[in-house]
């Protein structure tokens, strides 16, 4: 009976460790391709005309949607989508051209883009 119940809580962690590896590992892929999202839109729309500018801010949204959608870490993915949200928010404002909107999800973009940055981070460097 003790050999069952230790096969049996071994075959438990085995599968809860590969369970938590799997969603580590996931988030870490989601956060590499948000970071790499980043570096690429840092770059790309720097100088450039106001309808390159919301193209480059419309595609960067798009693959933080994507990164968050594949993330398992909730609180990351939700960084990540409130991000991609703020981002296009701005894109829409900018194409509109009403400056307070553009502000406004420009502070909001900064505020998540910190927190998602963060917490990838942390993530990214996890054993």
């Amino acid at each position: 009976m003790v050999v069952l119940g230790l096969i049996s809580g071994g075959s438990w962690w085995l599968h809860d460790h590969l369970a938590q590896q799997s969603r580590l590992n996931a988030t870490r892929s989601a956060c590499r391709q948000a970071q790499d999202a980043w570096s690429d839109h840092a770059t790309a729309g720097a100088g450039s005309d106001k309808s390159t500018s919301i193209k480059f801010d419309r595609r960067y949204a798009q693959e933080l949607s994507l990164a968050a959608s594949s993330a398992r870490d909730p609180k990351i993915a939700r960084e990540l989508q409130n991000d991609a949200d703020d981002t296009k928010a701005f894109a829409d404002a900018y194409e509109r051209g009403t400056s307070d909107a553009m502000s406004a999800a420009w502070s909001a973009s900064t505020h998540d883009w910190g927190l998602w940055w963060r917490d990838c981070t942390v993530v990214l460097n996890s054993k």
